[in-house]
């Protein structure tokens, strides 16, 4: 009888109600695994991105710009590296007679394409909420640490006369564009982009082809409309709103590019990619060039580190064998380990890789005189900060915004 009551209750688990809740429970759990499984191929291509821009800035930058100035001081002679004994700047001064593009270019072009191909993904698992938080917590933290850095640099070693404290608070809240105050920390453009994606994305929540190219359609008849007020001289009384109104135009064009990385996302990670998927990659790359064209041939928008042709042909291609590896990184070993760690710290690389670059070149050329190994070991120990910062500000920035998500976690049956 004790076996016969107990057999009975254990029956009753196996209502429909209760097998539905199970199997949907055991999904919900697997799906949310597969979707949080690593990709090491994005890891590789932020890698990628991360150290084009850094060569870029500190050869093509050192050698031949005098933006340095901002780091070093006015007592340090300039370039920082000399022309004729290394050759690297070769290799972006060709590109830019070439193909007007640059390795730095390449990188920002790879980290828009990442950006947007993380997307879906992060929405199949996370609401409007969830996900503006998570992205708020994976930008603010190390970026206010970076332009504070940044400012406490120039102030101690560089010029300070071009520093204030409203250029400060404006670069780390992201709000110059709203204001007009120029950026402490230049790179920090980028970031500007990225924070308006992300509301986009937020408005839009779980994204498909259809939502893809409203998206893009709705920002190409703005810009066409924002043509049409510059064409009747809407803005001849206000050229502050026309400069707001014309950023924000820059801004978008970047958004439809990245875009492209969430297209792209729907194909790859389609079971038979269709005409579809496909043709909304199509069309979305299409409204990407058209808009580019507009901006620069009509309103006369000089596009900060311009995505050209040639740009999205090598940036692609970048991205394209990086996804191919993934058949390589089949699970985990040393070599993904060492991708992972690596790629950890690309966010407080980029970041802080300008203003402590720099003056780390501005003091050790005196004491290093072959421009390749000084340039090896600037890089080396700017990854070296980075890895610290990403341990110190950027990863308990992480947990605390995944900390603040467990309220809208489902709880487990």
């Amino acid at each position: 009888m004790l076996f016969w009551h107990t057999r009975r209750k254990s029956l009753k688990l196996f209502t429909p109600a209760n097998i539905r809740v199970i199997v949907f429970s055991n999904l919900t759990q697997q799906t949310i695994s597969t979707a949080m499984k690593r990709e090491y191929s994005l890891d590789l291509a932020r890698l990628v991105a991360a150290y084009c821009v850094l060569f870029s800035h500190f050869v093509l930058s050192g050698t031949f710009d005098e933006t340095s100035r901002t780091w070093t001081g006015s007592t340090e002679s300039l370039p920082l590296l000399s022309k004729s004994s290394q050759s690297l700047w070769m290799l972006d001064t060709f590109m830019l007679g070439k193909w007007q593009t640059a390795v730095a270019i390449w990188g920002v072009a790879l980290f828009f394409l990442i950006s947007g191909w993380v997307v879906p993904p992060m929405l199949s698992r996370y609401s409007r909420q969830q996900f503006l938080i998570n992205r708020l917590f994976r930008i603010f933290p190390m970026l206010i640490f970076a332009v504070i850095m940044a400012a406490t640099i120039q102030y101690l070693f560089g010029d300070r006369h071009s520093l204030s404290t409203v250029n400060v608070l404006s670069t780390m809240t992201l709000t110059s564009q709203f204001f007009g105050y120029p950026l402490t920390l230049a790179v920090v453009w980028t970031l500007l982009i990225e924070f308006k994606f992300y509301l986009l994305i937020t408005l839009l929540g779980h994204l498909n082809c259809k939502k893809i190219l409203s998206a893009a359609s709705l920002m190409l008849l703005l810009l066409i409309f924002q043509i049409n007020l510059v064409r009747h001289g809407v803005y001849s009384t206000s050229p502050q709103m026309l400069s707001i109104t014309n950023a924000f135009a820059h801004d978008f064009c970047f958004m439809i590019f990245m875009l492209c990385g969430s297209a792209l996302f729907l194909i790859v990670n389609n079971t038979k990619p269709n005409f579809k998927t496909v043709g909304t990659l199509f069309l979305i790359l299409s409204a990407y060039n058209i808009y580019r064209y507009l901006c620069i041939n009509q309103l006369g928008i000089q596009l900060h580190q311009d995505i050209n042709v040639a740009t999205q042909i090598i940036a692609g291609l970048f991205f394209g064998l990086c996804l191919l590896t993934n058949k390589c990184f089949s699970g985990e070993n040393a070599l993904t380990h060492a991708i992972c760690k690596l790629s950890n710290v690309t966010y407080s690389l980029y970041l802080l890789h300008v203003p402590i670059g720099f003056f780390l070149l501005s003091r050790l050329r005196h004491f290093i005189d072959n421009q390749y190994f000084l340039l090896m070991v600037v890089t080396l120990s700017v990854s070296l900060i980075a890895a610290v910062t990403y341990r110190l500000i950027e990863l308990p920035g992480n947990r605390l915004g995944k900390t603040l998500l467990i309220p809208w976690i489902p709880r487990k049956i």
